[in-house]
């Protein structure tokens, strides 16, 4: 019974501090327009700068093996308090080189914490990776869902970005520590968990797993390139910042209640059906918001994906500790930092598209990407038995 209260205690926790490093992993989207203009950035400069969110978070890897090594909890911890000191860094930059600087050791702090609570979560309750793993991701969801329009309402209300923030920092550093003091008497006892010893070990049964890391280039390409850019994309067509920041704020939020209903039966339909149904639903709702339609059906369009893209990344992350339960973090933050490739390069040339041929033609992209992830969940169900 005590061991039961302690891990859902280390749940909330982990849950808590993942709500915070949401908010601030997609404040960039809102604050982006403010920024652009304050430090005169073309939109392929804006997006190459928005992307290094995305470059810091290749470090997972790194990050996620060490963690399986030292202790999770403590790991996440330190990678929280690294978010928010960066954040304290944007709020105060006086440069676009310190601003580009603060955001990139904001995603490498991301992509650490990432994978070592991810992991800790698959830890603590194997038998059901696949809900505990995607009940977590709803704290992604509440945490991008209030931010986006918690900070455009900053944003309008105050005229600074900068305050943008700073306004998750009172919470972020507590919260950090709590998890850690929650995670000390759980850390080790689960009698599974095998540290590898040798990291050549560990990209050795990499290469077998390559089918299914390579989806998450994809996955994660759509959900933060959209995150990052359509507010821009939609306020070139028309609408309000606000009703840029609502929408993806709504995106975020439906993704979090389809995680609670695809949390249901995940583990009973399979991972691989789940990915394929999900994500062939979700490409078909942002394939409907492309299309020449009216500006707020585009907007409900490119909403309701979330709910269908919702299981994605938990779904291929409980996939891939259940494979590799003994390097569950350095598994995890592989998975990640392709991500962030895939991140990394749909942010930037989105910037370039809207440079080049205007935001109406940038809006293709993004289905784009997610015709080549359902086609590498394909790959992967041929491949990885």
């Amino acid at each position: 019974m005590h061991l039961m209260v302690s891990r859902r205690m280390l749940w909330i926790m982990i849950f808590s501090c993942y709500c915070l490093y949401a908010a601030i992993a997609t404040t960039i989207g809102p604050t982006l327009p403010n920024i652009s203009r304050e430090f005169s950035l073309t939109p392929d400069i804006a997006g190459a700068m928005a992307a290094l969110y995305s470059l810091g978070g290749m470090l997972a890897f790194i990050g996620g093996w060490i963690s399986d090594k030292v202790g999770r909890g403590l790991i996440s911890s330190i990678s929280l308090t690294m978010m928010g000191v960066s954040s304290l860094m944007v709020s105060m930059s006086p440069s676009f080189y310190l601003l580009g600087l603060s955001l990139l050791l904001i995603g490498i702090g991301g992509g650490i914490f990432e994978a070592a609570s991810n992991a800790m979560v698959s830890d603590l309750y194997i038998e059901k990776r696949g809900m505990a793993v995607n009940l977590l991701h709803i704290a992604w969801n509440i945490g991008s869902g209030f931010g986006p329009p918690l900070i455009a309402f900053i944003i309008l209300s105050t005229g600074s970005w900068r305050l943008a923030y700073l306004v998750f920092l009172p919470l972020l550093f507590p919260l950090a520590v709590s998890m850690y003091v929650s995670s000390r008497n759980l850390e080790g006892k689960n009698p599974t968990r095998r540290l590898e010893d040798n990291v050549q070990v560990t990209l050795r049964r990499f290469l077998i797993m390559l089918p299914i890391t390579s989806i998450a280039i994809s996955i994660i390409a759509v959900e933060l390139g959209l995150s990052s850019w359509l507010p821009s994309i939609l306020y070139d067509m028309g609408a309000s910042l606000m009703e840029g920041g609502l929408t993806v704020g709504l995106f975020w939020g439906l993704m979090g209640v389809g995680r609670i209903v695809w949390a249901l039966f995940t583990d009973r339909l399979g991972y691989l059906k789940s990915l394929l149904s999900s994500s062939t639903a979700g490409v078909f709702s942002i394939s409907l918001a492309a299309l020449p339609i009216s500006i707020h059906l585009k907007m409900a369009f490119w909403a309701i994906s979330g709910f269908f893209f919702a299981p994605l990344y938990p779904t291929l992350i409980a996939w891939i500790t259940a494979l590799n339960p003994n390097a569950g973090g350095a598994y995890t933050g592989i998975l990640f930092t392709f991500g962030t490739i895939g991140s990394f390069i749909s942010t930037w040339l989105i910037g370039v598209i809207i440079k080049i041929w205007g935001a109406i033609v940038a809006q293709y992209f993004l289905p784009l990407i997610g015709f080549i992830m359902i086609l590498n969940i394909l790959i992967a169900k041929v491949r990885v038995k």
